[in-house]
């Protein structure tokens, strides 16, 4: 997804954007074993991941296996 979004970033000259709202349901959280209070938590490891992606960083992935 960061490479998509960085090639359209090029393309467009800048004028892309891509919202990254914390809108979601109890259920959809539960699917992945995350309460919805760790929603702003998730969000933030989430961009942190994006924006070393986007700087070609290495990085790592928590999660279920």
């Amino acid at each position: 997804m960061a490479e998509r979004v960085a090639v359209l970033d090029l393309i467009s000259g800048g004028r892309f954007n891509v919202d990254s709202s914390a809108r979601a349901m109890p259920g959809e959280f539960a699917m992945f074993g995350k309460s919805l209070k760790d929603c702003a938590k998730l969000m933030d490891e989430g961009i942190e991941t994006i924006l070393k992606a986007l700087d070609g960083e290495s990085f790592g992935l928590s999660g279920p296996p």
